[in-house]
C-alpha cells in the first residue's frame, strides 16, 4: 500500500466568519522518504461507522531515510475503512494532519503514521469476510441506501453553514466525489496509528476519579484551540495512554488521548467561541445517554 492524500473538511462556521483557518488547509503531500513497513493484522480491538481497529505487528521495517535513526517504532494498530466509507476514513486523516499542525499528536491524541490505499479484489480483504461489517447488511437491503455512499457531516440541509478555503482544497479533493463500486476493483484504505490503553470506562469518568471528568474538559479545549469540534466524544472515544508530552496550554502530560474523527467539523471561530464550543461539548458528554461505548 502507498501513502495517500487525505480529504480536507469543509470549514464549519457556526459562530462567526471573521476567524481565518490558521493552518493550510491543502491535504499534507506524502513524505518522499521514511520507513517501510511489513505489518501483520492481529486481533481486532474496536469497530465503528467507518471501519475496525486491529493490533498490528511490525514483521519488518526498512529505513529509507538516514535521519530516522534512532526512530522507535511504537506499539502500532491499523484502521481500516469500510468498503464503503473510505471517504470517511480519508477526511478522518485530515484531522490528524491538522491537529499534527496545531501540536496536538502526542498530546491531546494518538500519534498517526498516515494514510495508505491500494487497490484489489473484493476477496483478497480477508477481513472484510467477517460478518461484523456493517456493509453486508447494506448489501442484503439495498432499498436502504442512506448510508451507502458515505454521507459526511458536511453534506448536511444547510449547506450555508459550510465553505471551502480559498484554494478549493475540498472541492478539489480526489475524495470529493468518490463513491463505492461494490462490484468493480475495490479500493482498500488504512490509517496506521500508535496502539493506546484501555477506553475510558464510568467508574473513570464519574465515580472514583473526578478529576477525570475535568482533563476530559481540558483535551476538549486543546482540540477546540485547533479548530476541531468532536461531534461524537463519548467514553469508549477517550483512551487511556501513558503520560509523555506535557500540554502546553494545560501545564502537565494528558494520561487520555482523543480518538475517532470520522464525524468531526473544522470550526471557524475566534476563540471565545471555541472556549464556548469545549464546554458545550463537555457538558454533553457528562449525560448518561452519551457514555455508551462498544459498536456504533
Amino acid at each position: 500500500m502507498t501513502r495517500s492524500l487525505s480529504f480536507p473538511a469543509r470549514l464549519w462556521c457556526p459562530c462567526s466568519n471573521s476567524f481565518v483557518w490558521g493552518n493550510s488547509m491543502k491535504p499534507r503531500p506524502p513524505p518522499v522518504k521514511g520507513l517501510q513497513l511489513e505489518l501483520e493484522l492481529d486481533k481486532c480491538i474496536g469497530v465503528g461507522r467507518s471501519g475496525h481497529v486491529y493490533e498490528a505487528h511490525v514483521l519488518n521495517a526498512k529505513q529509507l531515510q538516514q535521519s530516522l535513526g534512532g526512530f522507535k517504532i511504537p506499539r502500532l494498530c491499523v484502521k481500516l475503512a469500510e468498503p464503503n466509507r473510505l471517504r470517511s476514513l480519508a477526511r478522518e486523516a485530515w484531522f490528524y494532519e491538522q491537529l499534527d499542525a496545531a501540536g496536538a499528536q502526542g498530546v491531546v491524541v494518538p500519534r498517526n503514521f498516515g494514510f495508505f490505499t491500494t487497490q484489489c479484489s473484493f476477496s483478497q480483504v480477508v477481513p472484510w469476510r467477517g460478518s461484523s461489517w456493517a456493509f453486508h447488511d447494506e448489501m442484503e437491503h439495498p432499498a436502504d441506501t442512506s448510508d451507502i455512499h458515505d454521507w459526511l457531516p458536511q453534506e448536511p440541509e444547510h449547506p450555508a453553514l459550510y465553505r471551502d478555503d480559498g484554494e478549493k482544497s475540498n472541492e478539489n479533493s480526489q475524495w470529493k466525489n468518490w463513491k463505492w463500486d461494490r462490484n468493480g476493483v475495490q479500493d482498500v484504505g488504512l490509517m496506521i496509528m500508535e496502539r493506546l490503553g484501555k477506553e475510558m470506562d464510568v467508574p473513570a469518568m464519574y465515580t472514583f476519579y473526578n478529576g477525570e471528568r475535568k482533563e476530559v474538559l481540558h483535551l476538549l479545549q486543546d482540540l477546540a484551540w485547533a479548530g476541531v469540534w468532536h461531534g461524537d466524544v463519548r467514553l469508549n472515544q477517550i483512551v487511556r495512554r501513558k503520560p509523555s508530552l506535557v500540554c502546553p496550554r494545560h501545564g502537565y502530560a494528558h494520561r487520555w488521548r482523543v480518538i475517532d474523527f470520522d464525524r468531526s467539523y473544522a470550526v471557524t471561530a475566534v476563540d471565545e467561541e471555541r472556549a464556548l464550543l469545549a464546554r458545550v461539548a463537555h457538558r454533553v458528554f457528562k449525560l448518561p445517554t452519551f457514555w455508551g461505548g462498544g459498536s456504533e
